[in-house]
């Protein structure tokens, strides 16, 4: 299968979301599927921006985490073509991927690895029920209100999203344990030799609750010969190092790379697990896999708790002097505790990641079959106006009244008036179309600007704009809003359009270019352009001639535009004006500025071809990641 992994957060391995992805991502490519992963991590497939939270980007970088932005066109990049796609959390980039996965008729499946409590936590609203439970609902409204498939990790919160209204079918399954966290026999190092080791592993942050086992080890009654372990990292590290310093022994806290944290699996005497929230626990697995006695808040936000197999692996929530109770038993019981360790490796079989990845397969394979079905049961949505498009290319559909008298573009026309009372006119004509057609083309077409970083460096030399020709508001959009009020664009248009009533003398006025009708105003016309290249102007063409509105596609270029790049040594600026089908049918404009092409030694049939292609791929590219 081809499947596609949207990730807000992926990135370094030190978090349960970003740890488990990672090996999900493995194991499915291990298996023969293609994956990719959409993310802000460097190592994805399809890397996004980063979100910026301003004021709080050093808070969120405390927390070891990397939220990704949203890149519309990266996504639809990953997203096609997929034969199913799986979102992680209801955060931004996961909800405008579901979106487009929706639009491009594209199965997808959802997780629920992100508990509002833990959203909550950062706030210190952890325990403030109505929130909580307001979070649930938003989290349903946003993004869970219309999925079908919801991965949850563990049957506790596949319960809680079911008392909050979910509706979805809820896949129960582990996020896993890899084969390589196994028991091995390993000396503790010799540091450690005479201690009891109490491992726990987590962020530092207020609902992982490593503060409750730091008191709890000062009321040990072994206290003098514990060495507390604490593997991970996060805002709460400073709080937590001042908290220790009353400890016989001092703690170990900081980031354990994997094979420092196997070790520390097999050769601590103790795991704790004193989080009040939690999805899974996926690191208390891992402990238990290795043979490790779990001791356990046993919190009703915690499916962690549910791993006790004994009364003595379960303490009161909160509770330091219920837990150093129960890290005082297990010192005290080392026959029992041998035993149970035996058991906890044989529990824990059931959480392989090869058991898991099956039952993710097959939620992608149910996902698909029922989507399969489900999107053949849509109504079409028709794409307003139908146009009915002729035969040849050159052939015009939009027919307009002109003049009796045809203006003669011969060796008078005047190209550039010198009439001061004339340009005054004219500039302040241009002043009011740079301020008011905005007003009429945005909700008209509802346009998008997309790639002015590619314009940078054209804005002090001569350069040819080259479009296609598919909206009657492509040209004043182009003219006014690519450069702006600095720079006027000169546009290159048919003679017989300056003799259209009212609409004529407003562009001529504006400075359109009328092509020659004799040999002489072609000449004038040639004169003109070379003339405005050398001023370091831009000029526009439309080298497809004839207006086709919303035609998806580049029709054959003419000539003229690149003979003049390649002469007068100038770029060419692709722009390709593309559509995409909103919900009622009616199209919005994106126009899209495309890098400059420089002609660099072409012939101007050589240039002519390279763009051709060059916008016939960027189009049918396009349209392969919009409906």
């Amino acid at each position: 299968m081809k499947i596609t992994l949207v990730a807000d957060v992926y990135g370094k391995e030190n978090n349960g979301t970003s740890i488990t992805a990672h090996r999900l991502v493995e194991n499915l490519k291990k298996r023969g599927n293609e994956v990719k992963v959409i993310s802000a991590s460097p190592d994805s497939d399809i890397v996004l921006p980063k979100r910026d939270f301003w004021i709080f980007n050093n808070y969120v970088e405390k927390n070891g985490v990397t939220l990704a932005s949203i890149d519309e066109d990266k996504l639809r990049e990953g997203i096609a073509g997929s034969d199913v796609v799986h979102l992680l959390l209801p955060f931004k980039v996961s909800r405008r991927a579901k979106k487009i996965a929706q639009e491009l008729h594209i199965p997808y499946t959802t997780a629920y690895h992100c508990q509002p409590e833990n959203v909550s936590s950062h706030f210190g609203l952890k325990n403030f029920k109505l929130f909580n439970k307001w979070l649930y609902k938003r989290f349903l409204k946003i993004f869970y209100h219309d999925v079908e498939f919801i991965h949850c990790p563990s049957q506790f919160i596949a319960d809680q999203i079911t008392a909050n209204g979910y509706k979805a079918r809820k896949y129960v399954i582990s996020n896993g344990v890899i084969s390589k966290i196994k028991p091995i026999k390993i000396k503790k190092p010799d540091e450690y030799k005479d201690k009891i080791c109490i491992l726990c592993v987590g962020r530092f942050a207020r609902e992982k609750r490593q503060d409750v086992l730091i008191k709890a080890i000062k009321l040990s009654k072994y206290a003098d010969r514990i060495q507390l372990l604490m593997a991970g990292n996060g805002p709460l590290e400073h709080k937590y190092k001042k908290m220790s310093r009353g400890l016989k022994n001092k703690p170990r806290m900081e980031f354990f790379e994997f094979p420092e944290l196997l070790e520390a699996f097999n050769y601590s005497d103790l795991y704790v697990h004193a989080s009040d929230i939690e999805i899974e626990g996926i690191s208390c697995i891992e402990a238990i896999s290795c043979g490790q006695i779990p001791i356990i808040a046993d919190s009703p936000r915690s499916a962690t708790r549910h791993f006790a197999l004994t009364e003595n692996n379960l303490f009161k929530v909160n509770n330091s002097k219920s837990l150093a109770q129960r890290i005082d038993y297990w010192i005290e019981h080392p026959e029992e505790k041998e035993e149970l360790s035996k058991r906890y490796i044989e529990y824990s079989k059931q959480f392989a990641i090869e058991k898991c990845v099956d039952e993710m397969e097959k939620m992608f394979k149910d996902a698909v079959e029922y989507y399969t079905e489900y999107y053949k049961t849509l109504p079409t949505i028709p794409i307003k106006p139908h146009i009915d498009y002729p035969t040849s290319f050159d052939q015009h559909i939009l027919e307009c009244k002109h003049n009796k008298n045809h203006t003669l573009i011969d060796k008078n026309y005047k190209y550039i008036r010198k009439n001061p009372f004339y340009n005054l006119g004219a500039g302040i004509l241009r002043v009011l179309a740079l301020l008011l057609l905005p007003f009429w083309t945005k909700p008209y077409t509802h346009y998008k600007i997309k790639g002015k970083e590619n314009i940078k460096g054209l804005k002090k030399k001569g350069v040819i704009i080259v479009s296609n020709h598919v909206h009657s508001t492509d040209s004043p959009i182009i003219a006014t809003r690519i450069f702006g009020w600095g720079r006027k664009v000169r546009i290159v248009t048919l003679s017989e359009n300056i003799d259209i009533p009212i609409a004529g003398d407003l562009i001529k006025a504006l400075g359109v270019l009328p092509l020659g009708d004799t040999l002489g105003g072609m000449k004038k016309f040639k004169q003109t352009i070379d003339k405005l290249l050398a001023q370091n102007k831009p000029v526009l063409f439309f080298p497809e001639a004839a207006l086709w509105p919303y035609y998806r596609g580049i029709r054959p270029f003419h000539k003229g535009a690149f003979v003049f790049a390649v002469n007068d040594d100038v770029p060419i600026l692709p722009i390709i004006s593309t559509f995409i089908t909103r919900k009622n049918g009616k199209q919005k404009m994106i126009v899209n500025i495309l890098p400059p092409i420089y002609p660099e030694g072409k012939t101007f049939t050589e240039l002519q071809e390279y763009t051709q292609k060059y916008c016939e791929d960027f189009a049918n590219n396009f349209y392969k990641k919009y409906r």
